[in-house]
């Protein structure tokens, strides 16, 4: 006689049954177990087209039928919703709804817009921007620039800045025409070197030169006049010529 089981205690016949009840029969009758792990359902979403009625903030009222949700932006969706656009709508029960996509738009102009930094990259090949009326680059803060080489091509260009710091080893710089206004030159150079076919210095005021040597030496004429011509030395004053005309 079997003996009934303690408290507790699953007998033998509830054992096989449990067993059993994990085995199933395949298309070719074979015997295989069945996964024991509960069954997890797939959470599910709703799609749905509708027109932006009201735009506050980060929050769209959109018009679907006669249905109005209440739905924020997706992260996917990078152009901004604006009204009367017509949006594609991702129903997500015990989540909300959201815009997903801009269908269409009355006018053609859009907007991207992230919360937070946006950053592309492209490990392989080129990025181009092209635009046919202009391209504007508008920041609050650093605008920075890291390249191996930088090349610009352009018609015409102005620089409006209020500081320019320049650190390089070499400037070469050939131009057709070059005019410069300023208050105030400040240079500094270990060496300066001039090549000029014609040069023309106007000086209202005052020109002061102060060297521990001069040289200046003209292969035809050197002409010098003044109203008053002072030349003192404190040893030595020497006038050379072939003919010397004073008076």
């Amino acid at each position: 006689m079997a003996a009934c089981p303690r408290r507790g205690e699953r007998s033998s016949w509830a054992r096989s049954n449990e067993v059993q009840s994990t085995l199933s029969m395949n298309a070719k009758g074979e015997t295989i177990m069945a996964s024991p792990a509960k069954k997890i359902e797939p959470e599910v979403a709703y799609q749905a087209v509708g027109r932006i009625i009201q735009a506050q903030g980060a929050l769209f009222t959109v018009l679907s039928g006669s249905v109005e949700y209440q739905a924020r932006r997706a992260t996917s969706c990078l152009i901004e919703p604006a009204e009367d656009d017509c949006v594609l709508l991702s129903i997500v029960p015990d989540r909300g709804t959201y815009v997903v996509a801009v269908l269409e738009r009355e006018n053609e102009n859009a907007r991207l817009t992230v919360d937070g930094d946006l950053e592309l990259r492209v490990p392989n090949g080129r990025f181009v921007v092209a635009a046919k009326d202009g391209i504007d680059l508008v920041s609050t803060g650093n605008v920075g620039v890291v390249s191996d080489a930088f090349k610009l091509t352009t018609r015409t260009a102005d620089v409006v800045l209020e500081h320019l710091g320049l650190i390089g080893t070499t400037v070469q710089a050939q131009v057709q025409k070059a005019k410069m206004v300023a208050e105030t030159i400040d240079q500094a150079a270990d060496r300066l070197t001039q090549r000029i076919k014609r040069a023309y210095r106007f000086v209202s005021e005052i020109e002061q030169v102060r060297a521990h040597r001069i040289d200046v030496a003209a292969e035809k004429t050197f002409n010098l006049h003044a109203q008053n011509a002072v030349v003192t030395a404190e040893e030595l004053v020497k006038v050379d010529g072939g003919q010397i005309h004073l008076g």
